[in-house]
C-alpha cells in the first residue's frame, strides 16, 4: 500500500490505524505516554482523534 503524508513510511499504518487512535480518544485518557518523545498531560481524549486525519 502507498502511503502518503509527513510521515510517509515513518510508522506502521494499516486501514484500521485510524479507527483505533478514535477508540483510544474514545477512553478519555489523563496522559498520553510516547515511546520517544514527550508525554502529554492534559486534553489527552481530543489528541488521538486529532491525530488521525494528520497520518492517514
Amino acid at each position: 500500500m502507498a502511503q502518503a503524508g509527513p510521515f510517509n513510511y515513518y510508522l506502521s499504518y494499516t486501514a484500521n490505524t485510524e479507527n483505533q487512535l478514535n477508540v483510544l480518544a474514545g477512553l478519555k485518557p489523563k496522559t498520553l505516554a510516547i515511546m520517544h518523545g514527550s508525554s502529554l498531560n492534559g486534553g489527552c481524549e481530543k489528541t488521538p482523534g486529532e491525530v488521525a486525519p494528520v497520518i492517514s
